[in-house]
């Protein structure tokens, strides 16, 4: 049986670690970039259009108006 200590080097395992959790913060920055290029869009949609999605003016300029760093709700509870 093989321990992660003979399977990787402690450097090469701490390096390895250090790609993977920056991955991740690439990744969920590039999700934040792109949640809110999609609230500016919210903002621009006419009023029928929202109709059609069911939101109303005040729902999309309230979602349009949050921070970056403030995701879905939904977003949270994974």
């Amino acid at each position: 049986m093989f321990t992660r200590s003979a399977l990787f080097p402690a450097r090469l395992w701490h390096g390895l670690r250090r790609q993977l959790s920056l991955r991740r913060l690439a990744a969920k920055f590039s999700m934040l970039i792109a949640l809110q290029r999609s609230r500016k869009k919210l903002r621009r949609l006419s009023d029928d259009s929202l109709h059609d999605i069911g939101l109303s003016r005040e729902i999309a300029e309230a979602e349009a108006a949050r921070q970056i760093w403030d995701p879905p709700a939904h977003w949270r509870q994974s």
